[in-house]
Parts: C-alpha cells; structure tokens; sequence
C-alpha cells in the first residue's frame, strides 16, 4: 500500500507509531544540500538562485490529540500558497 492510497482508517489499523521496528517511513535517501552559483560574486554574498525557494514564513498547522482524531478527509484540505509554479 501507498500513503496516496492508504485510508486513513488504514493507517490508524496499522498503527506505525507504536512499532519499535517501524523507524521510517516514505523517507527519501539522506543527500548532502549541493548548491551552485553562476558567479562567484553571488557565491560570496551567499544569494541563491531563482529556483532556491525559502521555506520561512507563516505555515499552516492542525494539532490533534491523538491520530484518531484526525478527520478522515484531512487531504482534502486546500492548501494555501503558490504551489504549482
């Protein structure tokens, strides 16, 4: 099964967190954070390039006080921001 198809019903059933065994899950592969520059000026005064997107700012956060809690159409949420560019 997949996250994108995994009710949460499903995932509640199967109960992860509890499993000392279960120390990740859909992670990707750790990589070091490569970064380039087209001048070395731009180097020097660390700016990034256009595609470096900052991840700062107001973020949206549910809290619930147990996954249970949690609705079941909880990705149906719409979420705010440009995130298709």
């Amino acid at each position: 099964m997949t996250p994108e198809r995994d009710s949460l019903a499903a995932v509640l059933a199967r109960r992860d967190w509890e499993n000392p065994a279960v120390t990740q899950l859909n992670r990707l592969a750790a990589h070091p954070p490569f970064c380039s520059w087209r001048k070395a000026d731009d180097a020097q005064r660390n700016q990034y390039a256009a595609q470096i997107r900052s991840l700062n700012g107001v973020w949206k956060f549910a809290w619930f006080s147990s996954p249970q809690a949690v609705p079941e159409n909880w990705r149906l949420e719409d979420l705010t921001g440009g995130w298709h560019h």
